[in-house]
């Protein structure tokens, strides 16, 4: 299903945010059944499609998505949502800090990170185990920036400047540690000459990111443009909940050219 087009300033058209089909709960349920039933096809049709192999929402797995997926003791048991993100936590599995001499961090938690997919249904960008408890938490006086840096980060693939682009990426992002040697500017040169986000971008002189919600680590950002609505994922550094987040991923909430 398209998303609703909205009319923005000047007379531009821009992609409405979209809305899920069905709540973040619903997720967290599936999820749960499929790790329990040690079910790969269902565990890999839960994944975000821009991750996957195969970009069709919601596809059947292929035989190397069917190696690494969860293990059995993982359960959520809490559920939120951030407009087109989502986050689901639950306590951590056994299997996390075994034995009796490692004492398990207080308050830790095991978090999964959900972005609408292009058929309206939530699906799974991210987990993080062990992680800091975020639903229900705010940003640190420290962290809130008030979207300086997703706008700089939107501003600066208009621009094509990697050096200014580079410097807002997360470098524990996926997108970042998939690269050898310099991996932020390897990373930031494949967005800036991507297919998907930064051609949208430049086509949209109205497109700026919009908070949707924010959390103790993570911030979560809309961007509509004339050809597809973004979700933004932003985090805190490495080892700080006090500093301004960083870019860790965009992602593709409704249909565009580059995706099949």
């Amino acid at each position: 299903m398209l998303a609703a087009v909205a009319t923005g300033c000047g007379g531009t058209h821009e992609v409405a945010q979209p809305t899920p089909s069905q709540p973040i709960s619903a997720a967290m349920t599936d999820l749960n059944n499929a790790i329990a039933k040690r079910n790969c096809d269902a565990q890999a049709r839960l994944h975000f499609s821009e991750r996957r192999t195969v970009t069709t929402p919601g596809a059947a797995a292929t035989r190397q998505e069917c190696t690494g997926r969860f293990r059995a003791g993982l359960h959520f048991d809490k559920s939120a949502a951030y407009g087109t993100a989502a986050l689901i936590e639950g306590p951590l599995p056994p299997w996390q800090f075994p034995g009796k001499t490692v004492a398990r961090r207080k308050h830790a938690i095991s978090l999964a990170v959900f972005v609408l997919d292009r058929d309206r249904r939530f699906r799974l960008w991210d987990t993080v185990i062990p992680q800091d408890r975020q639903i229900g938490t705010k940003p640190s006086a420290a962290a809130e920036d008030h979207a300086r840096d997703a706008r700089a980060v939107i501003a600066a693939i208009r621009a094509s400047d990697c050096g200014a682009l580079a410097a807002l990426m997360h470098p524990a992002s996926e997108m970042v540690t998939n690269y050898r040697g310099d991996r932020r500017a390897a990373a930031c040169r494949n967005i800036i000459h991507g297919r998907i986000f930064a051609p949208a971008v430049r086509a949209s002189p109205a497109a700026e990111p919009r908070l949707l919600g924010a959390t103790r680590d993570f911030h979560f950002y809309g961007v509509a443009t004339k050809r597809t609505y973004f979700t933004m994922v932003m985090e805190t550094p490495p080892g700080t909940s006090d500093k301004p987040p960083l870019l860790d991923d965009v992602l593709a909430n409704t249909s565009n050219p580059a995706l099949r």
